[in-house]
């Protein structure tokens, strides 16, 4: 039975450092430290998240997603007026669970003073530098997932699509 035993191991070894088995190691590696999970993410979601980090001064808050854009559309009170506003933002890129957006447009100004004001809502929304920062962690779908940082995103169509990495 001992030599029974000893002819399997050696067998084994053998086996373990052929060439073929060794790049099958080697790639499932590779493979590993790029494995994803695809997360989707609708409009209604981010208008949620938007809702949730409680900008002041802004009603009526609608998100679209136009040719890979976010479109962000609302009524911002200032003072005594009503001004209805569009945003259109093009994804920029991830840090962590935190995504951002280059502002491309706004309607009717762009004024960096009234964005700060508007869209500085921390810790879930930040603006700095024509860019608006969104902690996508209070989304339910991100949150539970426990480990990983978003790796990727990309609009596709009705759909942000993230990457989360495991």
């Amino acid at each position: 039975m001992n030599r029974f035993v000893q002819q399997i191991r050696r067998k084994l070894n053998r086996l373990a450092y052929h060439p073929e088995i060794r790049k099958l190691k080697e790639n499932a590696g590779k493979t590993w430290g790029e494995a994803y999970i695809p997360i989707p993410i609708t409009a209604k979601m981010i208008q949620t998240a938007l809702i949730q980090a409680q900008i002041e001064d802004v009603q009526k808050i609608k998100v679209t997603f136009v040719t890979s854009s976010l479109v962000i559309q609302g009524v911002a009170r200032k003072w005594l007026l009503k001004v209805p506003f569009t945003l259109i933002l093009q994804p920029s890129s991830v840090q962590g669970r935190v995504v951002s957006f280059v502002i491309r447009e706004m309607h009717p100004i762009m004024n960096e003073k009234v964005n700060e004001q508007i869209f500085n809502r921390p810790p879930h929304l930040r603006y700095q530098d024509k860019q608006i920062f969104l902690d996508l962690n209070q989304l339910d779908v991100i949150r539970k997932i426990k480990k990983g940082s978003i790796k990727q995103m990309e609009i596709d169509g009705e759909i942000l699509w993230l990457k989360v990495g495991v």
